[in-house]
C-alpha cells in the first residue's frame, strides 16, 4: 500500500512540475469564463483551470471558485473530472461539496 501511494505521489509531482503558475491576467480571464452564462465557456474555464499549478495558488483558486460558485454548480462541468481534480488538489472532499 505504501509503495502504491508513493508511486501516485511521485506521478502527481511529475505532472505538477509541468504545470504553469497562475498569473493575475490568467485569474481575470478564468473568472470571466467561470462566471459566464454559457455552460460551454464555464466548462472550458474549469478545464483550463485544472491545467494550472493549483497548489502554488490555493488562495487565489479558492477565491476564484467561491466568487463563481453559483454559476459553476449550476453547470454540468461541476461534476467533471477536471473539477474533481481541482477540489482534490484543494483538499476538499466530494462530501463537503454535495
Amino acid at each position: 500500500m505504501i509503495h502504491k501511494e508513493y508511486r501516485r505521489q511521485r506521478q502527481m509531482c511529475i505532472r505538477d512540475s509541468n504545470l504553469s503558475n497562475l498569473t493575475e491576467d490568467d485569474l481575470k480571464s478564468l473568472s470571466g469564463m467561470l462566471g459566464s452564462q454559457d455552460p460551454t465557456v464555464v466548462g472550458m474555464g474549469i478545464k483550463l483551470l485544472s491545467g494550472y499549478n493549483i497548489p502554488d495558488s490555493v488562495c487565489s483558486v479558492g477565491i476564484l471558485l467561491m466568487s463563481n460558485w453559483n454559476t459553476i454548480t449550476s453547470n454540468s462541468a461541476f461534476k467533471s473530472v477536471g473539477f474533481q481534480q481541482i477540489l482534490n488538489t484543494l483538499g476538499i472532499s466530494e462530501r463537503e461539496v454535495y
